[in-house]
């Protein structure tokens, strides 16, 4: 199924069924440690970046990460 990038916003907005927040660290044992909140949304699953400081934040808050393709 092909879904755009509006359809795909909305539904991230929408009430998750399961939700929780990981610490994600990189290799080395000195790296910091990311924080994501991923969320279950019908047979979706987004993370959406947490910390305000990670470089390469956009304006307009989180954006949602869907994997499942390539491309």
């Amino acid at each position: 199924m092909r879904y755009n990038e509006k359809e795909l916003q909305a539904l991230s907005r929408q009430p998750a069924e399961l939700a929780a927040e990981l610490g994600m660290r990189g290799p080395k044992k000195s790296s910091v440690v990311k924080r994501r909140l991923v969320k279950l949304v019908v047979n979706f699953l987004f993370y959406f970046r947490t910390d305000e400081a990670e470089v390469g934040r956009r304006e307009g808050g989180p954006r949602a990460k869907v994997g499942g393709g390539g491309g």
